[in-house]
């Protein structure tokens, strides 16, 4: 299969609640072509579709560093390109709907989200948030584990990735390092209180040391 991007327009169309439930597992090309558009280039999705799971441990959350690792690997896509919400729709809701269904409750208010929002944003498209985590945090040398840290505690991911710092590397390998085995809402309150103070500062003047420094100075 060669990677495509939906377009907005089939969302009332395609998002269905019988699709939604499974009793209608998934659409094909031909059904959805008026609201498909090529990518510039082709790009397949063999990788990807092959390194999903067919079943998930019962604490299904703990397979998310893995499955953003294989998902980051198997998909050759460039930020330009991971940056059109509509190659994450299509992954989603034409390529390989039944894995959502597998790891979200069609009963929880955001699970249409999860097949169509685009993010990083713990209701964003499944796809999209552990490919953006991966590449947010894996940076050029490849380090898959500050991935499986940073998605190893919800709130740390939630903490990072929700905000604008999630941009910024030196700040990710930092919040990674120093909260990593912090509990939750020590989490939430540091990352808090350095965003604001992130705020009044330069923040490509700051190293990753810098950064560090910061975070301990709110922990303490």
């Amino acid at each position: 299969m060669i990677l495509s991007s939906l377009l907005p327009e089939g969302r009332i169309r395609l998002l269905t609640r019988e699709f939604l439930h499974g009793e209608r597992l998934r659409w094909s090309e031909e059904e959805c072509s008026e609201v498909l558009a090529p990518l510039e280039r082709s790009i397949p999705i063999d990788d990807f579709l092959a390194a999903l799971p067919k079943r998930l441990p019962n604490n299904k959350a703990e397979l998310d560093g893995e499955i953003a690792v294989a998902i980051h690997r198997s998909l050759p896509v460039h930020r330009r390109e991971a940056a059109d919400p509509g190659v994450w729709r299509f992954l989603a809701v034409i390529a390989a709907p039944d894995f959502i269904r597998l790891r979200w409750s069609a009963d929880e208010d955001t699970f249409r989200s999860r097949f169509w929002r685009p993010g990083t944003r713990p209701d964003s498209n499944y796809y999209s948030r552990l490919w953006w985590i991966a590449e947010l945090t894996a940076g050029g040398d490849r380090n898959y584990d500050r991935t499986q840290k940073a998605l190893s505690s919800q709130a740390l991911a939630n903490a990072i990735f929700v905000r604008s710092l999630s941009h910024y590397f030196p700040a990710v390998k930092a919040c990674i390092e120093v909260l990593a085995d912090k509990q939750s809402d020590t989490i939430h309150r540091v990352v808090r209180e350095f965003y604001r103070e992130l705020a009044l500062l330069p923040r490509e003047a700051l190293t990753e040391t810098d950064i560090a420094d910061l975070l301990r100075g709110e922990l303490s």
